[in-house]
């Protein structure tokens, strides 16, 4: 009976799914997946409201803003935050994926130069010889 009175009561304090979100990442600071994902359950933010799961914080959520190296796959991007994340479950699983973008800046804020971040160095050829470098400047100078 007691139970029942409470779940009342939680039903008047938070009528939906985007009541809960907002109260979590509102009052709680916390980054979550997007709402729409499959991942972003009742029962995955009830779990995340008593830490139950991997959480992140906004204060150690950083975006990564360019393309990944190598192309992964959400089922592998999972497998790496498991890997990445320390000690507690994530709450979801590939059946169940968060978006993939919150996936990737996750991994991002837990370590940042893990390799699928890591930008090949370019490869920059002597178009001009040696000789020429001390030439060069005399030569565009006489042009400006």
């Amino acid at each position: 009976m007691v139970e029942q009175k409470n779940l009342y009561e939680l039903n008047a304090l938070l009528p939906n799914k985007e009541a809960l979100y907002d109260i979590l990442s509102d009052k709680f600071s916390l980054v979550l997946p997007n709402i729409q994902s499959r991942a972003c359950s009742i029962d995955y933010l009830l779990k995340c409201s008593r830490f139950d799961v991997y959480t992140i914080k906004q204060e150690h959520y950083r975006v990564y803003n360019r393309k990944l190296k190598q192309k992964r796959t959400t089922s592998e991007l999972i497998e790496l935050l498991e890997k990445l994340a320390p000690g507690k479950p994530l709450g979801f699983d590939a059946f169940a994926p968060p978006n993939k973008l919150w996936l990737i800046n996750v991994i991002y804020s837990l370590k940042s130069e893990h390799p699928i971040f890591v930008l090949p160095k370019p490869i920059i050829q002597r178009a001009i010889s040696k000789e020429y470098y001390y030439y060069l400047p005399k030569f565009l100078f006489r042009f400006l």
